[in-house]
């Protein structure tokens, strides 16, 4: 796999000597979510996530399992509702968190890289290369899928999307990544799920980044994950008194917060 070579290992003294990879991580090759340049980065990007998955055993990773899934969730409710927006979760919250751990678990297992996101796709001599790999566990095939398709620099349109996961999706079956039986509808149902957990996930953490380690930035950034967790929300069929709440009670406590923080909500989205 294209990762940073190690050249010289002291891990008594806390020493690496590895690739430097420069300077460019993916995300600078963008220019707009329809720009041809940064669609194709994305379509080079999706190669190397079917090599990772074929290529990796997830032998040995840690396991993406129901505690890691529900501990990821309940930093939303935690973190965002709680700490920051002082709210309760709503009534549809319990059934929504059980019902995004199962579909999670009901997929196969790879390798998952856990932040595949353009940000840790480093290009150096016109070739992707990954980083920041350490939190790497054995879990849903369709996690670093939705990292990179809604991730923190690009929304795509739903088509658009569409279009990539039925690609992956085909090339999945034809590998043995994903069994032939598993119809088109029944996948994209799994993905939009897990593209709903890693919203909710992130949502949280970038809270608690914001209040636990007053690091600066995240909370301008909530907007953009808001919006890839409505899109996911919409491609799945239950959960409708969620849905209601996220777009009565959170979406407006969220903007007010945001313009108390005197963030611009429109500019960050």
């Amino acid at each position: 796999m294209p990762v940073p070579a190690l050249h010289g290992v002291d891990l008594e003294a806390g020493f690496l000597e590895l690739d430097d990879l420069g300077d460019t991580p993916l995300q600078a090759c963008f220019d707009g979510d329809d720009d041809p340049a940064t669609l194709a980065w994305h379509e080079r990007a999706l190669a190397l996530l079917d090599a990772l998955q074929t290529r990796a055993r997830p032998d040995g990773l840690p396991a993406y399992d129901a505690d890691l899934l529900g501990r990821e969730l309940d930093l939303f409710s935690e973190w965002c509702l709680g700490r920051w927006l002082a709210l309760d979760a709503p009534l549809g919250w319990p059934a929504l968190r059980r019902a995004l751990i199962d579909a999670a678990l009901a997929q196969p297992v790879v390798t998952v890289h856990r932040d595949f996101d353009a940000m840790n796709l480093m290009v150096q001599d016109d070739r992707l290369y990954l980083i920041d790999f350490q939190d790497a566990v054995a879990g849903p095939l369709s996690y670093d899928l939705i990292s990179l398709l809604h991730g923190r620099y690009c929304r795509f349109a739903p088509a658009r999307r569409a279009a990539w996961v039925e690609g992956f999706r085909q090339r999945a079956v034809a590998d043995g990544r994903l069994p032939a039986t598993l119809s088109p509808a029944a996948f994209r149902g799994q993905v939009a799920a897990m593209a709903a957990q890693r919203a909710l996930k992130v949502l949280g953490i970038f809270c608690r980044l914001t209040l636990r380690d007053h690091r600066e930035g995240y909370l301008a950034r909530l907007p953009h994950f808001l919006a890839h967790l409505e899109d996911a929300l919409a491609e799945l069929d239950d959960h409708d008194a969620f849905r209601a709440w996220l777009a009565e009670t959170f979406r407006p406590a969220l903007a007010a917060k945001l313009a108390q923080a005197g963030i611009d909500r429109e500019a960050s989205a």
